[in-house]
């Protein structure tokens, strides 16, 4: 891509020569696209350049493909940009891999809120108190949360609107004075 500055008189002209790479290069429709844009500073003109350089390739009309890596990799991840910035971080992973295992490390474009819901009625099953599946829940979710706010994950997040488990709140008791 030649990129070529012209300074003019109290202008500065910018160049560009972008290959769109199209197949079908008959009759000029393969050749690059040009542009040209006069600004009034330097500094604008080359701020333009970086953003044409940098923004040629973005298709936001094109869908990125689903993720499709494991869970456990995922979780690698969480704890690489996130995970051991945490106090409780090596704790929380290991509940992670736990939580992994129970599900057969599940690819993340399989974890879905449905599949999410056979795991939580797999565990009440199992005789575990709902506060825990809560907690696993929240947990698993900022694994999602952590990596999408920071751009490795792009899928929907899979845990997002899910509710969480209403757990039986404990009775208060109220001590007598003998007690």
């Amino acid at each position: 891509m030649p990129l070529v500055v012209c300074c003019k008189p109290l202008k500065f002209t910018t160049f560009f020569a972008m290959s769109n790479h199209t197949p079908a290069a008959q009759h000029g429709r393969g050749l690059p696209r040009r542009i040209r844009k006069s600004f009034d500073t330097k500094s604008e003109t080359q701020r333009y350049e970086r953003w044409i350089i940098a923004t040629q390739n973005n298709k936001g009309w094109v869908e990125k493909p689903s993720d499709r890596r494991p869970l456990t990799e995922l979780i690698e991840l969480w704890w690489v940009h996130h995970g051991r910035t945490l106090k409780d971080g090596e704790a929380i992973k290991k509940k992670l891999l736990n939580i992994s295992d129970r599900m057969d490390n599940p690819r993340s474009d399989k974890i879905t809120r449905a599949s999410l819901a056979q795991y939580r009625a797999d565990r009440l099953a199992t005789g575990v108190k709902p506060g825990t599946i809560n907690k696993d829940q929240k947990i698993l979710s900022g694994v999602f949360t952590a990596l999408i706010r920071v751009g490795l994950f792009h899928n929907e997040h899979p845990v997002a609107g899910q509710s969480l488990m209403r757990d039986r709140v404990p009775e208060m008791a109220f001590l007598t004075r003998p007690q």
